[in-house]
């Protein structure tokens, strides 16, 4: 009875399981289609982890699998200087820069787009110069991306649009019509689990906003573009700030040095 058992048991281990079957099944398929599916590979690895004794057979398994695993997109964060607004005593973003940040803006976006992957979306605020740059360039090589404004439209037209003047609140709301928006805050005022928190206001807070949620969708597969000029900014938690924090999550970083770029 014993010997039968076990003959019994060894006829079971032999015969294929039922994810066995469906996995061969869709490779057949698959193959009938002279097609591939990287994730029915890495299916029949895990399988394979579960159910061998030999693990030098499970990891080359694994590589024949993921050799030819697509790299997911990149997520793409931008930050940078608003246009300078008249009389501003130490020039950082000149109105007559804007061509020049348009080319090194652009630049940085399509070497993002060539890397293995491509771009999912992007990510930035709404502010003149930088930011508006940012939304435009990428609707004209075909990547969405998401507006996110500290504080409501209007206030934040005020605080960081109509300062430079010229069209920009014009070409703002073009991007608010036609691009998905979120909304920080409905004031500057921080909530009091953030009121004494030292050096840190709403657009610190933002900058932070925009990150985080990159990193949740994007993982490690996220790259900061910031047009900066390497230092200190007007106030706590500016683009250096931002900079460093992307860096240490190992987001990839891209600096469009405006000293260099703008001879400022």
């Amino acid at each position: 009875m014993r010997r039968a058992d076990a003959k019994e048991r060894q006829e079971n281990r032999a015969k294929p399981t039922a994810v066995e079957l469906s996995l061969g099944e869709a490779k057949g398929r698959l193959e009938h289609e002279g097609t591939a599916d990287v994730w029915i590979e890495i299916s029949a690895a895990d399988l394979r982890c579960l159910t061998s004794k030999r693990p030098p057979r499970v990891a080359e398994v694994y590589r024949k699998a993921l050799v030819d695993a697509p790299e997911p997109p990149r997520v793409l964060v931008f930050i940078g200087h608003m246009i300078d607004a008249p009389g501003r005593a130490k020039p950082r973003f000149p109105p007559d820069k804007e061509e020049v940040a348009r080319q090194e803006i652009r630049k940085a976006v399509e070497a993002e787009q060539r890397r293995p992957g491509g771009v999912a979306f992007g990510i930035a605020g709404g502010a003149s110069g930088g930011d508006v740059l940012f939304h435009e360039i990428c609707g004209e090589l075909g990547i969405p991306t998401r507006l996110f404004l500290a504080l409501p439209k209007g206030q934040f037209i005020q605080e960081s649009v109509q300062p430079a003047g010229g069209d920009w609140i014009e070409r703002f709301d073009r991007l608010t019509e036609k691009l998905p928006v979120r909304v920080l805050a409905h004031s500057k005022e921080l909530p009091s689990w953030l009121a004494e928190k030292p050096d840190y206001g709403i657009w610190q807070r933002n900058n932070l906003w925009m990150l985080h949620n990159a990193l949740a969708e994007g993982g490690e597969n996220v790259t900061l573009i910031a047009l900066w000029n390497g230092e200190e900014g007007d106030g706590p938690g500016g683009t250096g700030d931002l900079v460093e924090r992307a860096r240490a999550r190992n987001a990839r970083t891209v600096v469009l040095n405006t000293r260099t770029l703008f001879g400022t």
